[in-house]
């Protein structure tokens, strides 16, 4: 069908994908996929038939218009029209379905669509929508399981005979499936020959300044290997030009691992992207402040970590665990310090009191106001001789221990810090004693290696903050 942009700024999205990084990737895959359909369809009784579209009616304010299913979230509303050539679509914005709102994209430029989207994907989501399996598709249409696999995965086109075929099986149009088809590989040549020859120049350039291989491994881009689509997904999680932001963005961290400089932009970038998904009251540092005692409660003991991310939710502290890339030697950051902080840990030490050190080490750079990107490694005493670092260390010493109280206990206990004292003590003071190893480790009073055992790993309680594929 003919269809036109209401908004400039979703006919950008369409063709470069400028800005995307405001929405869930599976909003942005669900925008593409929807505009193939919309771009094949010979007219709307499609819409009607394929069910993963929800194609709706609305009413009241929006009398005329229409919505199409982007992800269980997210809607396409547009509008059909008719003049003197037929029914044209007008692509009027996207919506959050609950809260009944639009939101701009801000997006630039026109031509051909940023992501092709093969007639498998409507497919699979057809499948799904209807709770059919490959296998049941198989049997309908009375073909091999493995042509409906080939066909689902792209290696497999679409002929004319197999068009008719889904147009039975879904209620459809053969034409859908053929434009589908047509649209799908004429995109596909037209990135092939895009990526022409400055294509290896260009991956090249991104390759050495990201760690483009272990981004993909996690899922933070795409598989492609189309030069210009790796460009845009980096410029999608980066928030702008790979080239420009490692050049510009400052980071309070050391160098004296030489982690990549790529790597740490890159690790904030994800930080960042999860992070501003989360929904939080407006930030005060005196609440936070008032409330840093009832965090510390959590201490006690390694089951209440689990209730640490939604405190600091509200207290309008964004909260994730991303796993730190190869050669980063990160352990947290505090970003976005002024307006809506975000605290990201790596948990590359997987331990009790690291956890608790690390936290309370970017909370107190929230409490003291300091406002830069801190970026900490805290393993590095280069980076522990900065002032600002030297006095959130401090803090965070003295939030989760006395260190009066502390200090009179070593030099009763000292030379010989046994398990039952190291317990006993901890119990005065409310506080798992792993935390109170960690501080006799930190300090050089015990070996790395003594009483490991009282280091219970935190991970187990706080899957649901971590990073994974699929966010």
């Amino acid at each position: 069908m003919r269809f036109r942009f209401v908004d400039k700024k979703l006919q950008a999205l369409s063709t470069d994908a400028t800005g995307a990084e405001q929405y869930e990737r599976s909003v942005v895959k669900g925008f593409f996929r929807v505009m193939a359909i919309i771009q094949s369809a010979p007219d709307p009784r499609d819409f009607h038939q394929l069910k993963s579209l929800h194609y709706e009616k609305l009413m009241g304010d929006r009398a005329g218009q229409h919505s199409l299913r982007l992800n269980k979230q997210w809607r396409l509303i547009i509008r059909i029209e008719r003049d003197d050539e037929g029914q044209e679509v007008m692509i009027i914005e996207i919506v959050d379905y609950h809260e009944k709102t639009g939101r701009g994209i801000g997006m630039r430029g026109q031509g051909e669509p940023a992501q092709a989207v093969s007639p498998g994907e409507i497919i699979a989501m057809e499948l799904e929508e209807r709770g059919w399996s490959q296998r049941d598709l198989a049997e309908i249409m009375g073909r091999p399981p493995q042509a409906i696999s080939e066909i689902i995965r792209g290696t497999k086109q679409i002929t004319p005979e197999t068009a008719m075929e889904l147009a039975q099986v879904f209620g459809t149009s053969a034409e859908i499936w053929m434009n589908l088809e047509a649209n799908y590989r004429l995109q596909i040549a037209r990135h092939r020959n895009g990526d022409g020859e400055n294509g290896i120049a260009l991956r090249s350039k991104l390759y050495s300044m990201l760690p483009i291989i272990d981004m993909k491994r996690r899922g933070w881009l795409s598989a492609t290997k189309i030069a210009n689509d790796l460009q845009r997904d980096t410029h999608h999680l980066l928030g702008g030009d790979p080239e420009t932001m490692i050049t510009t963005v400052s980071l309070r961290h050391s160098v004296a691992r030489g982690p990549e400089r790529g790597a740490q932009i890159a690790w904030v970038a994800r930080v960042r992207q999860l992070a501003n998904r989360q929904e939080v009251p407006p930030f005060s540092r005196e609440t936070l402040t008032r409330a840093i005692p009832t965090i510390r409660q959590r201490a006690s003991t390694a089951e209440q970590v689990a209730e640490v991310p939604s405190l600091l939710q509200s207290l309008g502290v964004r909260f994730i665990i991303v796993p730190q890339l190869p050669k980063t030697c990160i352990d947290g950051v505090l970003c976005d310090a002024e307006h809506a902080p975000i605290i990201g840990l790596t948990l590359r030490h997987d331990r009790i009191d690291s956890f608790w050190f690390t936290l309370m080490h970017e909370l107190a750079h929230l409490v003291l106001d300091h406002r830069a990107l801190h970026l900490d490694n805290l393993d590095d005493q280069k980076q522990c001789r900065d002032t600002q670092e030297l006095e959130a260390n401090q803090q965070a010493q003295s939030w989760l221990i006395d260190q009066s109280e502390l200090n009179a206990w070593v030099d009763r206990t000292k030379p010989y810090f046994s398990r039952r004292k190291i317990e006993d003590f901890a119990a005065t003071q409310q506080i798992h004693p792993g935390i109170l190893l960690g501080q006799l480790m930190f300090n050089g009073m015990v070996g790395y290696k003594h009483l490991r055992v009282l280091l219970s790993k935190v991970s187990p309680y706080l899957r649901n903050w971590s990073d994974s594929a699929d966010r």
